[in-house]
């Protein structure tokens, strides 16, 4: 009888009002109660499913009779016993919601000619180590010129380019001092510029705004295609080409961009629906980063017009590994092309990656063991690493500190983990960061959440880059180097750099090609080196179309009526929000796509704004400190001269052969097994 609903005819509803006459008598037979169906669901002719109600009511059927059983004889025996107390679930935690800022501002009162929604409101559920200059003054105040009384709350996309050399990335760290991160500055001009309400002004982790960032880089990282979706006050009409506005809102953006600085731009602002969410729509993503010629041994002149790889000037020293010292120019790009084409597909990339940001805690495994993942009432999993596996590349902050040592030396944290964790079986070396696990190890589990899908992986000829100034008046040649484009679904932390990196290492002699596609198998443990992350940025970003929301719909089941609307017989819109937002419906695109101008816009930023930026970063010395610190790679011995490699990774690539023939057998039977299914579907649909 579980989930029987009755529908189909008068014969099974008389069987369902049949079944749930005799449960209802039954129950109050056992129990004195009420039985398990209401009698409102019996006369209908139904029954309730039987699920975690049923037991439930079992359950309080038992206290009945224990208590009952229990009670004085002086008790009478008609008295109605109370229900036992239910214990409650799990209650959701109110920091940062709805309800915990309605406890924040119900004693608040706006001061006469001000706003309640421009009063301040007390930052008590910021982070207790938040710099002093997050916190807001008391007589902030929003400026009256810079809204109107047609302002509404409207969902919104912001496409915005950045040079993140001064930056710490685009995320959210109250830790630094304002102004540090994109985030902060972008915020801070929305506020100026009338998008933002005081009352949620610089909330925790920009929650109020329902702030999300198609793509989350690093400090120093870049980017030409970030897409952030927030809940903006603006006025309607920008996106009215009748009234001097257009999809993109270019009026706007020269308003937010007067309180931008010149390294930060806004280039259109997209009407959404109320669903978009800029990480979740992002479906493709395509970094483009500049590798130096001299990291791969290659010392230019100059580069010919044809785009071929010059001779170069063999009076510069080697910087690879000895045994490699005399290959050419072109081989060597032949190595390092090989190594990129070894990531495209859909692998696991635990190791060029900070794994424990990506690993499922313990709470987790012991959630299995209690009542499952969604045992809290439903509301996803246990644990604050653990998440939605789309949630897998969201904000992880990293220190300086950190950075610095990832460039210095190969992620000792990671060696040290691995050495304290389970004794599980092994073979090659813990201490060096290399070895192959024989066993299952709790303490360092590969998921999902580690698996990426790279679709290409490709590097240019070496090229350079005419860099302008300002006035367009003098320009000078920057620093030949080599155009690495990666895309893909999306990356996770340091992957796109620990690739390049160990893309070098190949092309340099440091490690074998072998050893990049034995690092993609879930068992292997590989240490890996990081490349520098001033040259990195976004160059392009797709999205998925726009969910159609009850505007839309409501338009469409509305069309028939607009020849009657027309001559005034039919029904037309008299609430003036939803005309609003069905006229910002009308004027939006069917996904985020910017236009030609817009395009034309992000190149000229590129040649005036970024690439100053990065010729630069090109003559730095971090590549030279790149470069040295392949010798102190953990695939060689502890003697810093790169000449004798480590046993380990003759070991590890022993494991990963019967692995990957195994592997491969699999894939071929999957396939055959497709095309013996697809075979009988075409047979079917012929007959």
């Amino acid at each position: 009888a579980r989930g029987f609903v009755p529908k189909t005819s008068r014969a099974t509803a008389r069987v369902g009002a049949a079944l749930a006459a005799a449960v209802m008598e039954a129950s109050m037979a056992l129990g004195g109660g009420s039985g398990l169906v209401r009698p409102s669901v019996a006369r209908q002719g139904g029954c309730r499913p039987f699920t975690a109600a049923f037991v439930s009511h079992r359950r309080r059927i038992s206290s009945r009779a224990s208590a009952a059983d229990e009670a004085p004889a002086s008790a009478p025996a008609s008295a109605p016993l109370p229900d036992a107390p239910r214990a409650r679930k799990h209650r959701k935690d109110t920091e940062g919601t709805r309800g915990d800022r309605r406890r924040e501002t119900r004693d608040l009162r706006a001061p006469a000619g001000v706003r309640l929604e421009d009063v301040p409101v007390a930052s008590d559920a910021l982070p207790e180590r938040t710099h002093p200059s997050h916190r807001l003054a008391p007589d902030v105040r929003r400026d009256p010129a810079s809204f109107t009384e047609q302002f509404r709350k409207k969902p919104t996309a912001l496409l915005v380019g950045y040079a993140g050399g001064n930056y710490r990335g685009n995320t959210v760290n109250h830790e630094l001092p304002r102004g540090s991160t994109v985030d902060d500055v972008l915020e801070d001009a929305l506020f100026k510029s009338g998008g933002v309400k005081l009352s949620n002004y610089r909330s925790r982790a920009l929650g109020r705004l329902k702030w999300s960032r198609s793509s989350r880089t690093d400090k120093g990282v870049s980017s030409l295609a970030t897409v952030v979706s927030l809940r903006l006050e603006l006025d309607p009409s920008v996106w009215d080409p009748t009234k001097g506005g257009d999809y993109e809102a270019k009026a706007l953006c020269e308003k937010i961009n007067s309180f931008l600085p010149e390294d930060v731009k806004v280039f259109g602002v997209y009407s959404t629906p109320k669903s978009f969410q800029a990480r979740r729509a992002c479906v493709k993503r395509t970094y483009d980063y500049l590798l130096p010629a001299r990291c791969l041994g290659i010392f230019p002149a100059g580069t010919s017009p044809s785009g071929d790889i010059p001779s170069g000037d063999t009076n510069q020293p080697w910087p690879g590994a000895p045994r490699a010292a005399g290959q050419s120019p072109a081989r060597t790009m032949s190595l390092f092309r090989e190594a990129l084409e070894a990531f495209e597909g859909s692998h696991y990339f635990h190791n060029y990656t900070r794994r424990a940001a990506y690993a499922r805690s313990k709470d987790w495994d012991a959630s299995l063991s209690v009542g499952g993942p969604n045992s809290n009432g439903g509301r996803g999993r246990c644990g604050s690493r653990v998440s939605d596996p789309m949630d897998a590349d969201a904000d992880v902050l990293e220190s300086e500190a950190e950075e610095q040592d990832a460039s210095a030396k190969d992620s000792d944290d990671s060696v040290s983990s691995a050495e304290e964790s389970s004794g599980a079986r092994f073979v090659g070396s813990r201490r060096d960061g290399v070895y192959w696990l024989l066993e299952r190890d709790d303490d360092d589990l590969v998921g999902i959440k580690h698996n990426r899908r790279i679709e290409s992986f490709v590097a240019s000829d070496v090229q350079t880059l005419r860099l302008k100034t300002k006035d367009e008046d003098e320009s000078h040649m920057s620093e030949p180097f080599v155009r690495v484009t990666v895309r893909g679904d999306s990356f996770m932390l340091y992957q796109i750099r620990k690739m390049i990196a160990t893309a070098v290492a190949v092309a340099l002699g440091h490690y074998p090609a072998e050893l990049i596609p034995a690092s993609l198998a879930r068992p292997a443990r590989v240490v890996t080196p990081i490349a520098p992350p001033t040259t990195l940025y976004l160059h392009e970003a797709e999205f998925v179309p726009f969910a159609k929301n009850k505007s839309q719909k409501s338009k469409a089941s509305h069309d028939d009526d607009d020849d009657d609307a027309r001559s005034g017989t039919g029904a037309t819109f008299h609430n003036t929000r939803d005309s609003v937002e069905l006229e910002t419906v009308n004027h939006r695109p069917d996904r985020l796509v910017p236009s030609s101008a817009t395009r034309f816009a992000i190149e000229r930023f590129r040649e005036q704004t970024l690439d100053p930026a990065l010729g630069p970063a090109l003559a730095s010395d971090e590549w030279d400190v790149f470069v040295s610190n392949l010798f102190r790679s953990r695939v060689w011995t502890r003697d810093g001269k790169g000449e004798k490699q480590s046993p380990a990774v003759a070991e590890v690539l022993a494991a990963f052969e019967p692995y990957a023939a195994e592997r491969s057998a699999r894939k071929r039977e999957l396939r055959e097994m497709d095309a013996v299914l697809e075979a009988k579907a075409a047979e079917g649909s012929e007959t």
